[in-house]
């Protein structure tokens, strides 16, 4: 085929594969940095793991299986219309607003299973991270 038409399409692809990028950078970016904040917040003041090594690597795992059906995800036509610039400050704004978003479900979390469930001992603390392990899941 002699038609410019493939290196118009290479550009949208191109630019549509830039997007998701992003999508997927911030998302997990956001997600990892909420974790490892309700990690060091549980660890200052449970006398125990807030979660075990083993479900942070399973819930790890299972987010990124869940995040295979961005790169087929649609974009907005003005992401695709002008080529866009790679800003890490605006990653970086992302994580630190929204991971801690994460962070307050996961206290919201932690409380219930603290004086709801009683999981506030060492003998307990199974409930406490099968607990938490679940709601991070969800």
């Amino acid at each position: 085929e002699k038609s410019l038409m493939v290196l118009e399409k290479g550009v949208i692809e191109g630019r549509r594969t830039f997007a998701n990028m992003l999508k997927y950078i911030k998302m997990t970016a956001s997600s990892n940095f909420g974790n490892v904040f309700s990690v060091l917040i549980a660890s200052a003041f449970i006398p125990f793991l807030p979660m075990l090594p083993i479900h942070l690597l399973i819930q790890n795992l299972l987010y990124d299986v869940s995040q295979i059906v961005i790169p087929f995800d649609n974009v907005d036509e003005e992401l695709i219309a002008k080529p866009q610039r790679w800003q890490p400050e605006e990653v970086g704004r992302f994580m630190v607003v929204f991971g801690p978003i994460s962070s307050i479900f996961d206290m919201i979390t932690f409380g219930l299973m603290w004086f709801v469930f009683s999981a506030n001992t060492p003998e307990h603390q199974t409930l406490f991270q099968s607990g938490w392990f679940v709601v991070g899941l969800l």
